[in-house]
Parts: structure tokens; C-alpha cells; sequence
């Protein structure tokens, strides 16, 4: 059976920035890259950002770029002011214009918790 994981193995990552090619999730295997790149399910706007638990809401995206979406989103949740639409405009390189001129210290600060954890 088919999921929409599986259907996104094989392609690229679509957190702007990751060039990692998505591998199937699951239990890691000898190669680190491929545990980074594993293709996990994440909600766009998160829950605990008053995110719905819906197909529209869900991405699938590397581990990587996953863990650091929540540390970000975790690091600033407090002050309560946390942005909801980076999250989506970051997973469209379309919209990088938009990410540029309004979230670039975001995203910055994004790639650099990413860096920290490779």
C-alpha cells in the first residue's frame, strides 16, 4: 500500500535550503546520511502552534530538517511570537522572495540550529 511517505521517497526535501534526496524512514541504517534524510511526516503549523491535525497541514520532510524545526519552533514558542506562515512559505521554494524579505533571520537562525546538528 501506497502512503504519502512512500511517495515522497526519492525526491528532494522541500524545506528551502535541504538538498537532501528523501530515503524511507524507518530504523536507521549504517549510513548517517540516510537517517538525516529519512522521510518523516510533519504538520506544517504545528498542533502546539494551533495547527490542525490535517492532510493539508502535513509535510513530509527529512529528520534533519525536522528536528530543527522543532527546536526552532520550541526556542521561541515562549514569547508567543512566533510567525505561522514560515512554515509554510519555507517548504515553497516559490515563495522565496517572500522568505527572504520577511523571515531571513528566521530561516538564518533555521540553517544554523541544522548545522549544529549534523
Amino acid at each position: 500500500m501506497k502512503t504519502l511517505r512512500s511517495e515522497k521517497v526519492g525526491t528532494i526535501c522541500p524545506v528551502f535550503g535541504c538538498d537532501f534526496v528523501l530515503t524511507p524512514s524507518g530504523p536507521a541504517s549504517d549510513s548517517r546520511k540516510t537517517a538525516e534524510s529519512a522521510a518523516t511526516v510533519e504538520h506544517i503549523r504545528p498542533l502546539a502552534d494551533g495547527g490542525p491535525h490535517c492532510i493539508s497541514n502535513i509535510a513530509i520532510i527529512c529528520d534533519q530538517c525536522q528536528r530543527a524545526r522543532n527546536a526552532l519552533f520550541i526556542s521561541h514558542r515562549e514569547n508567543n511570537a512566533f510567525p505561522p506562515d514560515y512554515w509554510t512559505i519555507s517548504l515553497m521554494s516559490s515563495m522565496e522572495h517572500l522568505l527572504q524579505a520577511f523571515y531571513s533571520d528566521l530561516h538564518e537562525e533555521f540553517l544554523k540550529i541544522k548545522a549544529r546538528n549534523a
